[in-house]
Formats: structure tokens, C-alpha cells, sequence
């Protein structure tokens, strides 16, 4: 390729992104968060049956009894402080509104986030996870599915108080949710 047609298409390029950038109606937060009020989801683990929630301390023992510390926590605390997980296929929703639900939730992160009306985006479970007393997990979003962007957190009722999930883009950035039951 000679440097004239590598320099046209380098304009071509530049020009579409400029095109793709004008576009953009508004802008987004890297972070946005909300209340549902709604219904819950009717979780069901195969094993151990439909669980209560909030969570007694008797299911939560018998849910911790077959979970696995994560691993994908980027601490190097000692492992008794990262949560519990159980994988989605461990995972049943009974509830047939949650579905629902989430593509509500999911809506609603994409006006926070400022992604475009027309840009489909679809919400898996990754894991469930269960935090002790003491747990804390800093995590870094990676893509963990190809096309992942975010990560959707949903905190189900507790009968605890307390706790933050602080959520930080480059350096500067942070912001602080004060999580509650």
C-alpha cells in the first residue's frame, strides 16, 4: 500500500469516528446505581432447594457448605476474606417475572451509562456470590465473556446493615454506595 491510499484511509477512518462520536446523545457515568422495587427472584439451588430471603443464618450455612472461596478477586489478603460463589449453573430463578425485571435494570443502566437506545445488550450471570461478616473483595472488571463491557451488581435483602461497595474508574474517579438492608 503506497502512503497516499494508506493516508485516505486513515482519513476515512478518523472521519467515521468523528461521525460515530457525534452521534452520541448524551454523556455517560462509568457507574450508576438504583433501588428495585419489585418482586424477588425465587432463587433455587438444585441441591438444597429454594432459598429464603433475606437469607437465614442456617441456609446461609448450608449455602456456604457447597460454595467455593473466589478466586477472582484481585486481593492478596488472606483468602478468608473473599466471598463466597457459586456458579450460574448452581443458580435457578423460579421467579418468572425476574426476567423482567432485569431487562428493566438493564435498561436503566444503559441510560447511566450512556449507551445508545438501539445497542442491544444482554445481562448473564456470572456467579453468585456470598459475603461474610468481615468479606471484602476488590475486584477489576475484565471481559469474562467476549462483548463484556460491565459488570451488574444486585444486592438481594439482608438482614444486615452496612458495608460500601466503592466503585473507581482510573484513578481519580470513585464513587461510594452505602449498602443497606
Amino acid at each position: 500500500m503506497d502512503i497516499q491510499a494508506n493516508a485516505a484511509s486513515t482519513r476515512e477512518t478518523l472521519q467515521r469516528f468523528e461521525t460515530t462520536l457525534g452521534e452520541i446523545q448524551q454523556p455517560g457515568l462509568f457507574a450508576c446505581s438504583g433501588i428495585l422495587n419489585t418482586g424477588l427472584p425465587g432463587i433455587t439451588i438444585p441441591s438444597l432447594g429454594p432459598l429464603g430471603l433475606p437469607l437465614c443464618e442456617a441456609q446461609a450455612r448450608q449455602l456456604i457448605g457447597i460454595c467455593t472461596r473466589s478466586t477472582s478477586s484481585s486481593t492478596t489478603d488472606n483468602a478468608a476474606s473473599a466471598p463466597w460463589e457459586l456458579p450460574p449453573a448452581q443458580v435457578l430463578f423460579s421467579n418468572p417475572k425476574w426476567s423482567e425485571t432485569i431487562a428493566v435494570v438493564v435498561g436503566q443502566a444503559k441510560h447511566g451509562l450512556g449507551v445508545s437506545e438501539h445497542v442491544g445488550i444482554e445481562a448473564r450471570l456470572h456467579k453468585l456470590l456470598l459475603y461474610e461478616n468481615g468479606c471484602h473483595s476488590p475486584m477489576q472488571v475484565t471481559e469474562k465473556q467476549e462483548g463484556t463491557f460491565a459488570t451488574l451488581l444486585i444486592q438481594l435483602p439482608s438482614i444486615y446493615q452496612g458495608g460500601h461497595l466503592i466503585v473507581c474508574h482510573k484513578v481519580c474517579c470513585s464513587i461510594s454506595i452505602c449498602l443497606s438492608a
